[in-house]
Order: C-alpha cells, then sequence, then structure tokens
C-alpha cells in the first residue's frame, strides 16, 4: 500500500487558482495509472492524497515502486514555470501488518519522513 501526498498543493492552488490544482490532480491520477500495473487500484483519499493498492509486493517490490512512482510523478507545470513535489510512503501487508488502519497510519508516516527529508536537505 502506498500514500502520495502532493507536498506543494496549496502553493498550486493559491498562486494559480483552484481549476489549476483540479487539473494537477487529474494529471497526477493519471501518472499513477499509467506508473502502476492493471492490477494495482489506485484511489484519491482526500485533498491532496492518493492510495495505491498494490497486490502481492514485498518490501523490496515497494521500495522499488516507490523510487518509480517518485521519478516518475514528478509532474511539470510548464505554462506557470512550476513544479509539482510528492511525497510517497509504504506499507507492506502482512509483514508489516494485516489491519488496513494500521498500513495506513504506517504508509502514511514515512509518507511525511520523506517529505520532510526531501525539504531538509
Amino acid at each position: 500500500m502506498f500514500y502520495v501526498d502532493v507536498d506543494n498543493f496549496k502553493y498550486i492552488n493559491d498562486t494559480y487558482s483552484r481549476e489549476t490544482g483540479d487539473r494537477v490532480l487529474c494529471q497526477l491520477s493519471n501518472l499513477l495509472e499509467k506508473t502502476t500495473s492493471k492490477y494495482d487500484y489506485v484511489a484519491r483519499w482526500g485533498g491532496d492524497e492518493f492510495v495505491v493498492i498494490v497486490p502481492y509486493t514485498d518490501e523490496e517490490g515497494a521500495r522499488a515502486l516507490q523510487r518509480r512512482l517518485g521519478s516518475a510523478l514528478f509532474i511539470s507545470l510548464e505554462e506557470w514555470k512550476t513544479l509539482v513535489y510528492l511525497s510517497v510512503g509504504y506499507a507492506v501487508c502482512p509483514d508489516e501488518s494485516t489491519d488496513l488502519g494500521e498500513l495506513l497510519r504506517m504508509a502514511d508516516k514515512r509518507m511525511y519522513k520523506q517529505k520532510f527529508s526531501q525539504h531538509n536537505d
């Protein structure tokens, strides 16, 4: 399971408009679907967050997909001269937990860890 968050979404909405923010979310949704397989599930979780469920993926596979998502989902908004930054966290079932709520919390925690490490480098 993956938790994906648009780091600078408020800035995009405030600077360019909510309509632009909606277009970014649509682009992100399309890119998530293209980056994952037909057996994976992509869902908007709320606001600027998405959950991706990747069945039958171990921790090594999760780390590989996290890197792939991170590089594939670097969306450039050329017309506004800004970039969309994403943070991605994951949790592995059943290795780390079988409880959906716990898996979401773990993925969310890793996503925030990545977000803050990216902005403090």
